[in-house]
């Protein structure tokens, strides 16, 4: 892929790839000074190649650099090395839920809604301190912590404005985007992470993409067009969680929670039992 990388970044050792998508790759390094594993996104060249990507990502690193919480991964740096825009932050000593998905098949209801109110707590944070949404959250950038804490990644601003103006094969990743971001919509909204976790509990509660795969057309058509019900995939989620599901998940933004606050006051009492 041409956004792999020809040459080590200095003061870092590259020493395997975890990940090829239509944000580049991600690398598992090796930090040279502390010796201490870090991720490493290589992404590709057009994100800087494109005026209004390439001021977005200049944001990302800064404000990545200063978001702090136990529930977010803190960038450690950014730039560009050999044409491509890349960042390295702090590595999770465990594995993504996306994994933990595929070892268990699916998750049981009360692990997936800790770790939606876990993700939620940390995009509470950005959104209140920095006003800033994700736009992206899906199972493959929530990561599990050695102390069993969820950790989000890839608070990239230029993903929306990327599926807005530009030819990119995006892949199963579709399934968790808003259906207002692939209407067009260039900017993530809390509205829009309030989808991608509801999209997000589905496939850890089911196994099963709640859009399925298929071209990106297929799936922009489904995720704006058709509603999906967990229940079909596992007649064992209680009714408070399908609700929950449901809600998050509705096609207009208006009726998902348009604060993070109250999206995570919600999974709180759907995980206390009561149906929101």
């Amino acid at each position: 892929m041409e956004q792999q990388i020809q040459s080590q970044i200095p003061g870092y050792t590259i020493s395997e790839v975890l990940l090829e998508d239509f944000l580049g790759v991600l690398y598992r390094a090796r930090n040279d000074a502390t010796n201490g594993d870090v991720y490493l996104r290589v992404l590709p060249g057009w994100v800087v190649a494109i005026d209004e990507c390439n001021d977005r990502f200049t944001v990302d690193i800064n404000l990545g650099s200063i978001l702090k919480h136990v529930n977010i991964s803190s960038i450690i740096t950014g730039g560009v090395h050999e044409g491509c825009p890349y960042y390295i932050y702090d590595k999770s000593e465990g594995y993504t839920v996306a994994d933990w998905v595929k070892r268990k098949q699916r998750l049981a209801e009360g692990d997936s809604l800790a770790v939606i109110e876990m993700a939620a707590c940390g995009l509470n944070y950005a959104s209140n301190v920095f006003k800033i949404s994700h736009g992206g959250i899906n199972p493959d950038n929530l990561h599990i912590a050695a102390d069993g804490n969820i950790k989000i990644s890839e608070f990239f601003s230029f993903v929306p404005l990327t599926l807005a103006r530009i030819d990119v094969a995006f892949g199963s990743r579709l399934n968790f985007v808003a259906p207002e971001i692939l209407g067009g919509m260039a900017v993530a909204t809390p509205a829009s992470d309030m989808f991608s976790f509801g999209a997000s509990l589905f496939y850890m509660t089911t196994g099963q993409l709640p859009f399925g795969s298929g071209s990106d057309d297929e799936l922009k058509d489904q995720v704006i067009n058709y509603e999906k019900d967990p229940a079909d995939f596992n007649s064992d989620i209680s009714a408070p969680t399908r609700s929950l599901i449901k809600r998050l998940m509705a096609k207009k933004p208006s009726d998902r929670f348009t604060k993070v606050r109250d999206g995570l006051d919600a999974i709180r009492s759907v995980m206390a039992g009561k149906t929101v």
